[in-house]
């Protein structure tokens, strides 16, 4: 992943699904827009190979700073057998870790919070929350999400040519007017 300065950026996000791996890229403030390459035979640790990827697998020719240096992550997914253990509660990352697609576990951490507010709040009067049904409610939107997040990471890996063919219409129509609103609601994990 690299931020990159873009004489004339655009306001969407583009994602580039090709046979080598999933190339998406996201406007920032500033006129700065962020680049995210899935890893494949390439060497993506050097702003120059990460540009060369870019290149080979979009046509897109950046300008880079040879000084850059890519951030690495792995996508992982984790959730914790409990999420509270008498007045210890574990929200977002430290309850769920979900594969970084569009935010979605900084979205459901938002969602705990504003969850165990709730809890709280109705247990101010008897001053010991009762958060098993918390934890169940947690613990079954990470699933959800987690199923949700696994399915745009394998939309994303390396594949041949008819299958990446198939992802971009399907991405196509889930894109189209008539879903967008449903589609952006699946990804900014509404509904949890």
């Amino acid at each position: 992943m690299l931020d990159v300065a873009e004489a004339m950026p655009g306001d969407r996000a583009v994602l580039h699904c090709e046979p080598e791996g999933l190339v998406e890229s996201f406007p920032l403030p500033g006129g700065r827009r962020r680049w995210v390459v899935r890893e494949g035979a390439e060497d993506l640790r050097t702003a120059a190979g990460l540009r060369a990827a870019i290149a080979q697998r979009t046509g897109t020719v950046l300008e880079v700073d040879e000084g850059a240096e890519p951030a690495s992550f792995v996508a992982a997914q984790h959730r914790a057998t409990r999420v509270h253990r008498g007045r210890v509660v574990l929200v977002g990352d430290a309850a769920h870790e979900v594969s970084p697609i569009g935010g979605q576990g900084m979205n459901l951490g938002w969602v705990d919070a504003v969850r165990l507010a709730a809890e709280l709040a109705r247990a101010l009067s008897s001053r010991a929350p009762d958060l098993s049904g918390f934890d169940r409610q947690v613990r079954r939107s990470a699933a959800k999400a987690q199923r949700r997040s696994a399915f745009y990471m394998s939309m994303g890996a390396p594949a041949s040519a008819p299958v990446v063919r198939g992802r971009e219409l399907l991405m196509r129509t889930l894109g189209a007017a008539p879903l967008r609103g449903w589609t952006a609601g699946l990804l900014t994990m509404r509904g949890l």
